[in-house]
């Protein structure tokens, strides 16, 4: 496993901290604990949301 970087505290919303390491097929993954739970709010009619995450090859 190849690492991007050791785990370290995240500066994003919500803390915590997280490593990030290459996948057998070259992709980035990111493994992450201790981040703060946030309360999920109602989506409002005709606002765009992401259907779903694609990879990009």
């Amino acid at each position: 496993m190849r690492l991007v970087h050791e785990p370290k505290p995240l500066d994003t919303p919500g803390g915590g901290y997280a490593v990030r390491f290459f996948d057998n097929e070259g992709r980035v993954v990111e493994v992450s604990a201790d981040v703060a739970v946030r309360r999920h709010r109602r989506i409002e009619a005709r606002e765009p949301t992401p259907l779903a995450h694609t990879a990009v090859t």
